[in-house]
């Protein structure tokens, strides 16, 4: 979220050794990685605009703008 200041992790090759809760992430690459992985980690799709060649290896839920993901994680 834009106006959270508790951390950030930035990530050179792979985000699927970070220990979270949820991952918010535009690339499908990167939450197969989390699901290849076997880890029990909440994963959202967020938007639809970044484009790369990978299926998605599940149907992960997608919002589209900060207000969808913050309502998702508050349910």
């Amino acid at each position: 979220f834009p106006s959270h200041d508790k951390g950030f992790y930035g990530c050179d090759k792979t985000k699927a050794f970070i220990t979270c809760d949820y991952i918010v992430d535009d690339c499908y690459s990167n939450l197969n990685d989390f699901y290849l992985a076997g880890k029990k980690v909440g994963q959202i799709k967020f938007r639809q605009d970044y484009k790369k060649s990978v299926e998605p290896l599940k149907n992960y839920p997608i919002c589209y703008n900060w207000e969808q993901v913050y309502g998702r994680l508050c349910k």
